[in-house]
């Protein structure tokens, strides 16, 4: 043997296929607004790396896949990268319509919302907050004459402004679910957020079935990553030969569009099952913390009921009897108005109100009870 003669081996003519199971610690440590989510085979160069999606370079990303092919476990990675992210340096906004598979990012501090399609008013809440933040952000550059938000972080580093990035599980399901709501007013914000959001350091991720690369979307995005599809034919579709991937294609296992460079992506905690993923998410929510003054801005939900006490524990903005609560923070809603309407249908709540607002008038002494 070669050893024995005190020879070293001869390095084998090909590297080890890629894992059917790659746990994101594996990949070790990245730089700064690098998400490592996965390892490529780079066949022609015989050599495999991690590979990263890079805040800073990289532009909007698209991900097709059949069901269960690793969609959302893609986006829960990238989600688990960014909690190493310097604090303040990216913030992070999720829209679920895949089931519930992001609701555990809630639990992470970089993280503002999760909104999904049962709650429309909250996701609608969410889109007209990131625009007005993109409005407010091609102003700062256009004052600063910067051409885009790397530029301004680098030339005032002591306050940067952090990039956002935005996960869309199942981008075809969040248009079959609301592309009637308010005349498709979201499909239309969202899809602008694509299109204007680049410069002012937004990043868009977006999962779905093969519409995400045929439609407008896949016209408007240059990075696109495929999993396993449905159809092999789909392949095709975003110019990858079908003749030239596997029989047999694993989930977690996907392909750069147009180099058709392997990549099996990594998923968070031990196992790639997904409620084992969902508690590795949120087992590192409660061990990260982000300073106050670096939080996300936040779109709560609005509770479906609330008790007279719960209010009270809540923040109180302005003065005057307790209505309800409500705001993108929640917080408590008062009245100081002379004169208050309370309109409504039978039973839809007009009594509940009056009492509520007499009874914290009453508790803080007002005559006028």
């Amino acid at each position: 043997a070669a050893s024995q003669l005190g020879a070293v081996a001869p390095a084998p003519p090909w590297q080890p296929p890629l894992p059917e199971m790659l746990p994101l610690a594996v990949l070790g440590v990245s730089p700064p607004l690098h998400l490592a989510f996965g390892r490529a085979d780079l066949p022609r160069e015989q050599h495999q790396v991690v590979v990263a999606y890079d805040i800073e370079r990289q532009g909007h990303l698209l991900v097709a896949g059949a069901p269960r092919s690793g969609r959302t476990t893609l986006l829960r990675t990238l989600a688990a990268a960014a909690t190493a992210a310097p604090a303040g340096d990216l913030h992070l906004y999720a829209i679920d319509c895949g089931g519930g598979g992001l609701a555990a990012l809630t639990a992470l501090p970089q993280c503002g919302a999760v909104g999904t399609p049962a709650d429309p008013d909250r996701v609608e809440r969410l889109l007209n907050r990131l625009h007005r933040e993109l409005t407010a952000r091609l102003q700062q550059l256009t004052a600063a004459g910067c051409s885009d938000l790397a530029e301004l972080r680098a030339r005032d580093p002591g306050a940067p402004l952090p990039y956002v990035l935005v996960l869309v599980d199942r981008y075809d399901s969040f248009v079959a679910q609301l592309e009637t709501f308010d005349g498709g007013k979201l499909v239309a914000q969202l899809q602008r957020l694509l299109q204007d959001s680049l410069s002012p350091g937004f990043r868009l991720v977006l999962t779905g079935d093969r519409t995400l690369v045929t439609g407008r979307v896949g016209g408007m995005v240059e990075e696109k990553l495929m999993l396993r599809m449905a159809d092999r034919l789909d392949y095709s579709i975003a110019g990858l030969p079908a003749r030239s991937l596997p029989a047999e294609i694993l989930p977690g296992r996907a392909f750069r569009v147009p180099s058709g460079d392997p990549i099996q992506i990594a998923h968070v905690g031990a196992s790639p099952d997904g409620a084992a993923q969902t508690a590795a998410l949120r087992e590192l929510g409660g061990s990260a913390v982000a300073p106050p003054g670096w939080r996300p801005f936040r779109v709560d939900p609005l509770p479906v009921s609330i008790g007279y006490a719960q209010a009270l524990h809540l923040p109180r903005r302005g003065a005057g009897a307790l209505a309800g609560v409500g705001g993108d923070e929640l917080s408590q809603v008062r009245l100081s108005a002379p004169v208050v309407l309370v309109l409504g249908q039978p039973g839809s709540g007009r009594s509940t109100a009056l009492a509520v607002m007499v009874r914290s008038l009453a508790g803080e002494g007002r005559e006028e009870v």
